[in-house]
């Protein structure tokens, strides 16, 4: 509790000193530039009736973007996020806590970092949000940030404290190094909620978890090296990360304890797109050398596209966007000490399909269908949301929309299946 009173009473700090800094301009500062955005996000969640879960739940946030350029060759950006939170509170069956700091904080930093920038060479420091792939939905090298799982089917990134740089070679090719010193974790729910990984007939192994978090030293320091090349009609990016999974794996060494371990794997990727016309396609190829031998070694590959038309009637935009994602297990069976093979989420998504049709219906409204298809020779999973989007001006977003789970029996979507729900959220902007 002191720590996270702490954070708050930071970023508290932080919004003060954005407030006097914004108020305190004058013309002398002819070299200072200041940008102030924002979003407040309203949402209501809601089950169907004969949901063992709380019939409503709501939240609140308000995100606000604060960038300043420095002496012309520096750029800050802070990112704070107040949020008032019901949707992780539960009633019923297993499900009967309430939100708490390891779960959604009442009020974060999500981004905070300085900048420098020139023509050729970019370097920064502090705490940021990547982005890696070129995918939609499926990548699998994009794993800088952890995410936040307290909402399964709206996932959000964490940001981490990182510093690195951009050098540009020309106009065809760079190179981005990042350097990432601590540690983060996802946020997860174990047992006793909606969204828990653990099935609930392994609740009772709850008290057996021992947590095992990579220690803060030189041998657990993460790194990213991205080289991006701009060939013609072809964009290719060479990446490596030497990374922590931020994903917990339940190792069951002893009938008395389940240690929860964090992997240090390797990853090469190789990824590209192209377009051609209004159709773009894209792949990324990754092996993972995990770095304990109990978890081996394993490939993922992904090949999607995107497709742009408009309608022939009303000649409004229609986009198709498929995605298929699978891999390869070099992993010895035999070496598999895993409790169950879904609290695994790494490789969860194998053997996946991923669909999204947007049509904008009109020039005011868009409806959107997606379609995540989990599939192999032994599961059948899938979650459909649909979704209609109604902007009336640049200020403002209403949204409603409705998701449906379906899962195999013993599967991880399986035990989300009561988790269908309508909902509506509406955003504005400033």
């Amino acid at each position: 509790m002191v720590n996270h009173a702490m954070r708050s009473l930071f970023v508290l700090v932080l919004l003060c000193i954005m407030t006097v800094c914004y108020g305190s301009q004058s013309d002398a500062l002819d070299n200072l530039e200041v940008d102030v955005s924002g979003r407040i996000n309203g949402a209501t969640h809601s089950p169907p009736q004969d949901s063992e879960y709380k019939q409503f739940e709501g939240v609140i946030r308000l995100d606000l973007i604060y960038t300043m350029d420095l002496l012309d060759y520096f750029w800050l950006k802070l990112n704070p996020r107040l949020q008032f939170d019901s949707e992780h509170t539960s009633e019923g069956g297993i499900d009967d806590i309430t939100d708490n700091e390891d779960t959604r904080r009442s009020i974060d930093l999500r981004e905070g970092f300085l900048e420098y920038r020139s023509r050729r060479f970019d370097y920064f420091l502090g705490k940021r949000i990547f982005s890696l792939g070129k995918a939609d939905y499926f990548n699998p090298s994009d794993k800088i940030n952890p995410k936040d799982y307290t909402d399964f089917l709206d996932t959000t990134k964490i940001g981490v404290f990182a510093t690195g740089f951009e050098a540009q070679f020309g106009t065809r090719s760079s190179l981005d190094a990042y350097l990432i010193p601590f540690f983060t974790k996802s946020r997860v729910y174990l047992t006793d909620h909606r969204w828990a990984i653990l099935p609930p007939e392994s609740a009772s192994l709850a008290d057996l978890i021992q947590e095992d978090l990579p220690s803060k030293d030189g041998e657990n320091i993460q790194a990213v090296f991205r080289y991006k090349a701009y060939l013609t009609n072809l964009d290719v990016a060479l990446v490596y990360l030497r990374n922590i999974d931020d994903i917990p794996v339940f190792l069951a060494r002893t009938q008395e304890s389940i240690s929860q371990e964090y992997r240090r794997e390797n990853i090469f990727s190789v990824n590209a797109s192209t377009t051609y016309g209004n159709v773009e396609f894209h792949g990324e190829i990754a092996y993972y050398n995990v770095e304990e031998e109990v978890f081996g070694a394993f490939l993922q590959y992904v090949v999607g596209i995107n497709y742009f038309t408009q309608d022939r009637f009303f000649q409004k935009e229609l986009e198709f966007i498929g995605e298929y994602l699978n891999g390869v297990d070099t992993q010895d069976p035999n070496d598999q000490v895993l409790v169950e093979e879904a609290f695994d989420l790494t490789r969860t998504f194998e053997n996946s399909l991923f669909f999204r049709a947007e049509y904008s219906a009109t020039d005011f409204s868009t409806i959107t269908f997606t379609d995540l298809f989990l599939c192999s020779t032994t599961e059948l999973n899938n979650v459909v949301r649909l979704e209609y989007i109604y902007n009336p001006n640049d200020q403002m977003n209403v949204k409603l929309g409705a998701d449906m789970i379906w899962g195999e029996n013993g599967t991880l979507l399986e035990q989300f299946e009561d988790n269908d729900r309508i909902w509506a959220e509406v955003e504005f902007f400033f």
